[in-house]
């Protein structure tokens, strides 16, 4: 009665918005009713809700208080963030929106959706855990029935919530299959191919069993072993040059087999020796302008069944490395094919069949029982049962537990009930925000130990897991340290590679086999994306990925627990923030809500499961930049792929044109058109690129930096001129012509040296025309009105084409020109276009 009395004295006042500053809005409903009572008009804004507690659902209410006429400090809230104001357009507006839309969660086909607008407003109430509004729909009225209603609308409001997670969840999970494509026929492969090798490598089994599958195809090989010179690419690029002119041939194609040393490089201890080799390969066959294609080879890196076993991570890394130099050198590197341990007849035959060329595919592995292909697929849990309940107990270490993925997964196992976490970075209790994490999962009625060790030293890593405390053994390893030193393929080096693998993959080894005596419930090494699809700009970061799915295979196929999720983004600090996150979001892989993430890890334990890619892609993006430049097989069965490429959105995987679209249409358009055809083309592929939805918003003379153009998606747009160009481009093209029209100048000078943009394109399309024409022509009765009228208009077409002075046997004067028969005519045209 005195809250009633009270709204009514504040309505007379002239209040008229109130906010109701509590963790649920449950005093709104009887401002309301009190407005209606006296006639007044009434806004009613929460702050906070049951279950959304956080700042995203305080900056929602505070927005919705600004557009109700609240005044809002915004300076006040934004303070601290880097956020600014920014100036609106001062030109008209094209009404044109900008603003991304938030994904909509996909939802499992067997799913009961709501029908219709009722059930979707019930069931928000229900999620809102709205007594009132529930009970209105069900027409509940006595105060009894609705008290005991309460705990069963909280009770479905946490189904309902927990379902709803699960399912987009669920939409996140994606696998890894093989499957069986159809290699070339036996006879296919031709030429000289060069064959190289590690050093020491020369005489292995996998290496004689390769060059006497190219002996018996017919096929010339020149061999070449590597050294550790090589580790030099300039060095190596003139070595290179050197054995290719001394064959005498033309090089068709290159196997690369230098992957199979798998020793450490001198003074690079986690550094295989012919995953470096292989990196500095492909640089310097880059560098040698050698066109012919690259096959890299390994033996056990992948595993295409269940009892097809993981032998060799070492070798994985070139996988990783693969996937991006597809992206990074489109037109050089061929693709990656692992063999069995010997090669057979079949397998040999199989090999060259690859070799030769299996349309798109460029992951492949041969087997005695046939060639596989490597494919993403959707892998949802949906209703299936889990293998165990998978708790948390004793002591969990969680290396880079200070980080953001660490931090997130703390807090995860602290509500999961774990009994100690010991966290460990390299800083240890010195790390930004150590402090208050402890506290926070300390009042979560955890213990916590936050250590500072350097996970890639053996001997401090034992150290530490002897130090574990014997009423609280080590239960499980959660694996989340990773270093991010990246570039361009083009730009690595044996040193940079050390300094990623040393973290993610020399912490991963010392963890396997310091613990594999001990009873753990889960081994989980979190991987990544750019390990499984590939990304440009990320050649030294996806090897290391590669290993960790390729290490968790290993151990399960050792009857070790062991789980390796390669994730997407996450949302909030860490790798995926700022401006790496906006790269991630525009190029498909927007970031992903932590509470979902760590629910998503909890199941696939729950489940088992060895290797998982959790990751939430919007393929209409991730699709398109991801197969701008060469076809991607890997993702062809995605459904959203599959529809994308139906409509016309996507390319398809099949081999393109030997003459790209680009160049015809130069070679159709008038001459005064071609340069500024060609500026046109940049602009579009840039806006491509940056996301915009028209080349108008790219500007000729605006420096691509200014747009927003990074190393990753400057090399995108360099690959897609190149494929639309069809010329060899620099991987540095737009940092060296800075601007739209500075690259449509360099492309003009690299077509046309002569003035000539099209090329030979307009004499082939010329002659083209005459074949046509002179097929018509014959059909034509001799009589013909309308031959006689066409042979007058070739007879002046060729007097204009006249040189002055140039004559033609039996044609010296326009007069015999003129006077010439029709089979004279012919011989004139057919002696001055070439035409037989």
């Amino acid at each position: 009665m005195e809250f009633a009395q009270a709204t009514e004295q504040l309505l007379a006042d002239g209040h008229d918005v109130f906010i109701e500053t509590s963790a649920h809005p449950v005093l709104l409903m009887g401002v309301e009713e009190t407005g209606d009572a006296v006639e007044r008009s009434v806004t009613t804004i929460g702050t906070l809700r049951r279950g959304e507690g956080g700042e995203e659902r305080m900056l929602a209410s505070l927005a919705e208080a600004y557009v109700r006429g609240v005044e809002v400090d915004w300076a006040t809230v934004f303070a601290g963030t880097g956020a600014r104001r920014v100036d609106l357009p001062t030109y008209p507006f094209q009404r044109q929106r900008y603003w991304l839309d938030a994904p909509q969660p996909a939802h499992d086909p067997g799913t009961v959706q709501p029908a219709n607008a009722a059930e979707s407003k019930f069931w928000e109430a229900v999620e809102n855990e709205d007594l009132a509004a529930v009970a209105g729909t069900l027409a509940i009225d006595s105060d009894e029935a609705r008290s005991t209603l309460s705990p069963l609308v909280r009770a479905m409001s946490t189904w309902r919530k927990r379902h709803r997670d699960q399912e987009v969840a669920d939409s996140w999970r994606y696998g890894v299959t093989w499957k069986p494509v159809t290699a070339a026929p036996a006879g296919a492969l031709s030429g000289t191919w060069l064959v190289v090798t590690a050093p020491g490598h020369h005489a292995d089994e996998l290496v004689t069993g390769a060059v006497a599958a190219l002996h018996e195809q017919g096929v010339d090989v020149v061999r070449a072993e590597l050294t550790e010179a090589d580790l030099d690419r300039s060095v190596l690029a003139e070595r290179l040059t050197e054995v290719v002119d001394g064959s005498g041939e033309e090089i068709s194609g290159v196997l690369s087999m230098v992957a199979l040393a798998i020793e450490p490089l001198a003074g690079h201890p986690t550094t295989p020796a012919g995953f470096a080799l292989s990196v500095v390969l492909a640089q310097a066959l880059n560098d040698a302008g050698l066109k012919a294609p690259m096959w890299s080879a390994t033996r056990g890196a992948v595993g295409v069944s269940p009892t097809d076993a993981v032998t060799s991570p070492e070798q994985a890394l070139l996988w990783g490395f693969g996937r991006v130099a597809g992206l990074e050198y489109p037109q050089q590197w061929a693709g990656l094919v692992d063999l069995p341990t010997t090669l057979d007849e079949r397998s040999r035959s199989r090999l060259c069949g690859v070799l030769s060329g299996m349309g798109d595919e460029d992951q492949l592995a041969v087997r005695t029982s046939g060639v596989f292909g490597r494919r993403l697929e959707q892998a949802p849990l949906g209703a299936a049962p889990a293998v165990r309940d998978w708790q948390p107990s004793g002591t969990v270490l969680i290396t880079g537990g200070t980080g953001a993925l660490g931090s997130h997964t703390a807090r995860w196992l602290a509500r999961e009930g774990a009994d100690h976490l010991l966290l460990v970075s390299r800083r240890g209790p010195d790390a930004p925000g150590a402090a208050e994490l402890a506290a926070e999962l300390t009042a979560a009625g955890t213990r916590v130990t936050v250590v500072a060790c350097d996970v890639a030293d053996r001997d401090a890593l034992r150290r530490l897991l002897d130090s574990v405390p014997a009423e609280q053994p080590l239960t499980a390893v959660m694996h989340t340290a990773a270093v991010l030193d990246d570039g361009m393929v083009d730009d690595l080096t044996p040193a940079q590679l050390e300094r990623a693998l040393q973290v993610k993959v020399g912490a991963a080894v010392h963890l396997h086999e310091l613990t594999r005596e001990m009873d753990l419930s889960a081994f989980v090494l979190f991987s990544s994306v750019a390990g499984t699809i590939g990304a440009s700009g990320q050649g030294n970061y996806a090897p290391g990925n590669a290993y960790l799915d390729a290490l968790a295979h290993l151990r399960r196929s050792q009857g070790l627990p062991a789980t390796s999720v390669a994730w997407g983004a996450w949302d909030g600090e860490g790798m995926a923030d700022g401006s790496f996150g906006e790269l991630l979001n525009r190029h498909g892989l927007p970031a992903m809500d932590p509470v979902l993430t760590t629910e998503a890890l909890r199941r696939t334990l729950e489940h088992e499961q060895t290797c998982v890619m959790i990751a939430d892609v919007a393929w209409e993006r991730f699709s398109v930049a991801l197969t701008a430049t060469r076809p991607s097989p890997f993702i062809g069965d995605i459904p959203e792929v599959r529809q994308l490429r139906e409509s016309g959105v996507a390319p398809a995987n099949d081999a393109q044109d030997e003459q790209p679209e680009l160049v015809r249409r130069l070679a159709a358009a008038p001459a005064g058109q071609r340069r500024a055809l060609l500026l046109e083309s940049v602009r579009a592929q840039a806006a491509a690129v940056l996301g915009f939805t028209s080349q108008d918003a790219i500007r000729g003379d605006r420096a691509f930096r200014e747009l927003g153009l990074d190393s990753v998606t400057a090399v995108e747009l360099r690959n897609r001129i190149g494929s639309a160009t069809g010329l060899r481009l620099p991987a540095g093209l737009v940092f060296d012509y800075p601007n739209p029209a500075a690259v449509a100048d360099y492309l003009w000078q690299e077509l046309d040296p002569d003035g000539d943009a099209a090329g030979d394109g307009s004499a082939t399309a010329a002659l083209d025309e005459f074949d046509k024409l002179e097929a018509v022509l014959s059909d034509m009765s001799p009589d013909s009105a309308v031959r006689t009228r066409i042979m007058m208009r070739m007879q002046a077409l060729v007097a204009q084409w006249r040189e002055p002075g140039e004559t033609e046997p039996g044609t010296s004067t326009t007069e015999d020109l003129q006077s010439a028969t029709d089979d004279e005519m012919f011989d004139i045209i057919s002696k001055k276009f070439g035409i037989s």
